[in-house]
């Protein structure tokens, strides 16, 4: 039994007419008898009581007429997922970021994209940069947004997304809170809130090169894994953060943002994939990347 016997038996099953049925399959009324008496051989049962003046199904035909609808609308509910996905309309999309890329745009990027593809589904996971980059390269991501310092990595292809410079997230009871702006040099001894070195190793040293050029020694009181959990300590006045220019837009109580200048790394943002990778989902999405 194929879905072709299935198709053409549902046709008879409805009509209970060769000749309508032929003419609603779009072929001659042979071929049509020659295909449901072939599925009554398969089977072994009579699906059909055929005189001169009428058709009629038996019980088994009965039965695998309701059976026939299921499988039918089974098949075509399939194909025509399987199509979507093609299409890159459907399926699931997994997607690593660092917690860096919300405040640059992520955000925006996640609704357009959900909007041109209500039907996919999207993974959505932050990681420090070394998790996401080994989770692209493993197939356990798809793509991911993440920091890069110098070159982005060799064996991933990529692409910009997002670059910019840093504020200073001060208390607002700081003595630095009257600044206009804030100079790399003005930060010695100043309390401040940092992120684990094993989140952004590269970067976090960069910046601890950039402290020494500038004969800077701030103190690092206090490591935070998020920029919600920096928000917050600056908020308790434990210290002060270095924040993208992006997230210095959002006001916090208890909280003023200064620019800040100097020899500093800037926040660059790429997302990367796998070259090989090339499935409709993924090409779709860095499409919509290269259109904004």
């Amino acid at each position: 039994m194929d879905y072709r016997q299935l198709r053409f038996f549902a046709a008879v099953a409805d009509e209970l007419h060769f000749g309508r049925a032929a003419k609603r399959l779009g072929i001659t009324q042979p071929p049509l008898s020659v295909a449901i008496k072939g599925l009554e051989t398969d089977l072994g049962v009579r699906l059909l009581d055929r005189t001169t003046r009428q058709v009629r199904l038996t019980p088994a035909g009965v039965t695998l007429k309701a059976e026939a609808r299921r499988l039918l609308k089974d098949l075509d509910r399939a194909a025509t997922r399987v199509r979507r996905v093609g299409q890159g309309i459907e399926g699931t999309i997994s997607i690593g970021f660092v917690g860096v890329a919300n405040q640059l745009g992520l955000p925006d990027v996640v609704r357009a994209f959900h909007q041109a593809a209500p039907r996919v589904h999207l993974e959505l996971d932050e990681r420090p940069t070394d998790a996401l980059l080994d989770a692209v390269r493993g197939g356990g991501l798809d793509l991911a947004f993440l920091r890069v310092l110098d070159v982005p990595p060799a064996d991933l292809a990529h692409r910009h997304f997002a670059e910019e410079g840093y504020a200073l997230a001060i208390p607002a009871d700081a003595p630095l809170a009257q600044e206009v702006t804030i100079d790399l040099s003005d930060l010695d001894d100043v309390p401040l809130l940092f992120f684990p070195r094993r989140f952004h190793p590269s970067i976090y040293d960069a910046w601890l090169a950039a402290f020494h050029r500038a004969g800077v020694v701030p103190r690092l009181v206090q490591e935070a894994r998020t920029v919600q959990t920096e928000m917050a300590l600056v908020q308790a006045g434990l210290g002060m953060a270095l924040v993208t220019r992006s997230a210095a837009k959002t006001p916090q109580n208890g909280v003023v943002y200064r620019p800040l200048y100097g020899d500093i790394p800037s926040v660059d943002v790429r997302v990367v994939w796998r070259g090989e990778n090339t499935t409709p989902l993924v090409t779709r999405f860095i499409e919509l990347l290269d259109a904004q």
